[in-house]
Parts: structure tokens; sequence; C-alpha cells
């Protein structure tokens, strides 16, 4: 019996599951992964995407770390990505984008700056025109930093909830 069933392992859903566990210790938590284990997410022709064998579940997008084991990335904004901003209001938004971030920095995420694509000068120009330039605050984990700190989150998670990988849900 669990008090809360989390479907897939990407980026968002181990975020969830590191931070119920921190707030609330005996919470009973599992989550159910269509995908592999970091460890197993082997794509069968070593990434040359031009003989790609269309698996079933593709290895570098499904899984433990979702498509945050490819590069890390992690844009902070609510100029694009998802609606959150607009449902929650955009400041509470980025609060909790800067709660990820903190997590990630325990992890290692600090080794990576933040960078900016915020440009004043080409936002002026733009806005002339009647557009709108879209910003972010990134903070870009490389492939090599982003796989070691979600080894380290999954260590973590591992003994504290359950999870299951290649179990798909069908209802």
């Amino acid at each position: 019996m669990y008090d809360i069933i989390i479907i897939g392992a990407g980026v968002s859903e181990i975020f969830t599951a590191y931070t119920l566990i921190h707030e609330n210790k005996n919470l009973r938590i599992k989550i159910i992964e269509k995908g592999k284990t970091l460890e197993n997410r082997v794509c069968p022709i070593k990434s040359n995407l031009k003989n790609c064998l269309n698996c079933d579940i593709c290895n570098k997008f499904m899984g433990f770390g979702g498509m945050g084991r490819s590069e890390g990335k992690y844009n902070y904004t609510n100029d694009f990505g998802g609606y959150l901003g607009k449902i929650i209001g955009d400041k509470k938004a980025l609060k909790y984008m800067d709660e990820v971030d903190k997590i990630l920095c325990k992890f290692g995420g600090d080794k990576a700056p933040f960078y900016s694509t915020e440009n004043i000068t080409l936002r002026k120009k733009v806005e002339k025109h009647g557009f709108r330039l879209l910003t972010t605050k990134t903070r870009h984990l490389g492939t090599k930093l982003s796989l070691e700190i979600l080894n380290k989150m999954h260590e973590v998670l591992k003994d504290k909830i359950d999870i299951c990988f290649e179990k798909d849900i069908k209802r």
C-alpha cells in the first residue's frame, strides 16, 4: 500500500519524489516507469539517429531521468516551456523553479554556472516591431554532469521509495 504513486521517472517526477520524501519521511511512495534504469539506458546503435531502430521504448528518451539524461539543460523561465506561470502565477512558478535549482545544486549542479539569454538591446529592437523576445536563465549541465546528478539522486531515492522499471501502465 502506497500513499503516492508517481507515473514516470522523468526529471519532474524525480524532483517531485525527492521533495515529497524530504517534506514527509513517512510517506510510502512508488514510481512506475516504462523505461529502463539509468545504467541500462543505452541506445543499441550508439546514438546514430540516422539509423534509428525505432525501438518501442527508446532508451535515449525514456527511463530514469527522462530527457534530462541527454544534455541536462534547465531553463528557469515563464516565457516558454509550459503554462505553469499562467496557472499558479509567474512569481510562484519562479519560486518553484528556484527550489528545483537548489535541489539540483545539492547534487552538484552548481558546477555548471547560470547564463542568461537576456539581451536588452535586441529586446528593444524587436519590441519596436511588435514582437516579444523570449528569455531564460539557464543552467546547462551537459550529459556527463547530468548523469552524475541523476545517479546521485537515484542513490538517495532507491532506499526511500520503491521504483519499478519496464512496467507499462495500461489503465
